[in-house]
């Protein structure tokens, strides 16, 4: 049976981080190890995981930043840590799904893989909105694409797998998160798996929940999350340049021209962000449609209208 590293970072999230720990705790197969970074929380975070140190100390390995580092330094600090075979990773607003690990071991035992292997096991994840409503990520759809595929459906977040199911030896070869890049430096770490694992496996259940309008990324300034975004859009770019195409390389583009315009929305900026936006029309994932990016558009086009009038 394959052993199970879950690693968590959190920051000031009293009021899910129990939940969080719970749902990884509670899995059968218990994990290895559950390793938390806490970011020099001023609530009652840190208590929290205290408490449930002390009730599993032999699982439960928790570190607290002196000061605060930042999301992305506080997860590089644990990132070389984990011991187990599959490592999966969480915030401290997130959680996993019932049986996740269990389901997890069904699949690698049906494809007889190995520890030395460097695999991805593809499972579905799911949105939780503040309304409550939850909205599944079907990346099980993609079963049958070829890795040359999958590249392209996740450069256009067409998957989201959340960093569950990553096996230790692709996620000890992941660069760390580039500190330099700011917020979207994540990007980079969800895409790189993709490129350099040999094999990839899907699973149909959902296996952890993502809150949205809550984490660090969703509270971030829009002017530092988009000048971040074009920093990994260029790295990305160059970078990986062998293995895009033409049509990949559009996207890229439509990209940078709407990064570009939330950071100066200017009537040049938007024309841009708009020709680019029409040129790939027929370039979106099934899953991150061109319809969602026309209608957000739209509303930034009234947002903009109504701060005129």
């Amino acid at each position: 049976m394959m052993n199970h590293s879950v690693l968590i970072i959190s920051f000031n999230q009293e009021s899910y981080i129990e939940n969080t720990i719970k749902s990884v705790i509670t899995q059968d197969p218990k994990p290895l190890e559950i390793i938390i970074g806490d970011d020099c929380s001023t609530d009652n975070t840190w208590e929290i995981i205290r408490k449930y140190q002390n009730q599993f100390p032999t699982i439960i390995k928790c570190y607290r930043n002196v000061k605060n580092l930042g999301n992305i330094k506080n997860f590089n600090k644990i990132k070389k840590m984990p011991q187990g075979d599959i490592i999966s990773c969480l915030g401290g607003d997130d959680y996993l799904k019932p049986n996740m690990l269990y389901n997890i071991n069904l699949a690698l035992e049906k494809h007889s893989l190995k520890k030395s292997d460097s695999y991805i096991i593809i499972t579905n994840t799911s949105m939780l909105l503040p309304s409550h409503k939850e909205i599944v990520f079907d990346n099980y759809k993609y079963r049958n694409y070829l890795k040359k595929d999958l590249i392209k459906e996740k450069l256009r977040f067409g998957i989201s797998i959340r960093d569950i199911g990553l096996s230790n030896k692709l996620f000890m070869n992941l660069s760390d998160l580039v500190e330099d890049y700011g917020i979207s430096a994540d990007l980079l770490f969800s895409i790189e798996p993709f490129i350099v694992s040999n094999y990839f496996f899907f699973i149909p259940e959902i296996s952890s929940v993502y809150r949205t309008s809550i984490g660090m990324v969703s509270k971030t300034n829009e002017q530092l999350f988009y000048s971040s975004r074009l920093k990994v859009l260029d790295h990305l770019k160059n970078t990986y340049k062998d293995i895009w195409d033409r049509k990949d390389l559009n996207y890229i583009k439509f990209l940078k021209a709407k990064s570009e315009y939330f950071l100066d929305k200017n009537s040049k900026k938007l024309l841009n962000y708009i020709f680019n936006l029409i040129k790939n029309c027929r370039n979106f994932s099934s899953n991150h449609s061109f319809e969602k990016e026309a209608i957000l558009l739209v509303k930034q086009i009234f947002k903009n209208l109504k701060k005129r009038i």
